[in-house]
């Protein structure tokens, strides 16, 4: 199901139990609104962090969402220690008081979720991809033993190829002091500049 573009999407009131795809642009609060779904799986539908798969691009995203994801689970260990919520942003406050009413609001949960927070499972595409291919890799008939290369590796290893093979090439000491003062890095981000152009190109 795809959200009306003209609403705006609430997290506490979306349904958990229905695929959705939601639209959005940068800093429209899609991270925000993800940490506080899972709050949402581990108190209203008792489903534990290690059963959470959240998958996002780049392995700085990954890690920052991880951290977050955490250091809410600390804010509202603490704010369940004081026995208030005035710590917590306005709707988190009112879903934390919902909870309460319903009797949803559990230490044992948020201890659950702290003592297993090791195995949640915040990663890059890539990463879960390589993660399957590893844990199945009798029953996907694959390989064994590869890796899933970054482009960033990939580039690298191009770069350094090409440059051992010139130096290998020449014998002007020129030459040679201008390859080795271009540098891997500018060769790389040659390279980048290469690949973003048009397959018809001609340079």
């Amino acid at each position: 199901m795809q959200n009306n573009p003209t609403e705006n999407f609430v997290w506490q009131e979306t349904p958990l139990k229905q695929n959705m795809l939601i639209e959005a642009s940068a800093g429209t609060g899609k991270t925000y609104s993800l940490i506080h779904i899972i709050l949402r799986l581990l108190f209203e539908e008792d489903i534990e962090i290690h059963r959470i798969l959240v998958v996002t691009f780049t392995v700085a995203a990954a890690a920052e969402l991880k951290a977050r994801i955490r250091q809410k689970l600390l804010s509202l260990t603490e704010a369940m220690k004081k026995g208030s919520f005035d710590g917590l942003s306005g709707d988190l406050q009112e879903k934390c008081k919902e909870w309460q009413e319903k009797g949803l609001w559990k230490k044992s949960v948020l201890d659950k979720a702290l003592e297993d927070f090791d195995q949640c499972q915040v990663s890059t595409i890539h990463g879960f991809c390589q993660k399957m291919l590893t844990e199945n890799e009798f029953t996907a008939s694959q390989g064994y033993g590869y890796e899933i290369g970054s482009d960033d590796e990939i580039s690298t290893r191009l770069c350094e190829d090409f440059l051992r093979e010139q130096l290998a090439r020449t014998t002007d000491p020129g030459e040679i002091a201008a390859l080795m003062r271009f540098g891997v890095s500018s060769w790389k981000s040659l390279l980048t500049k290469l690949q973003m152009l048009p397959s018809d190109s001609c340079i």
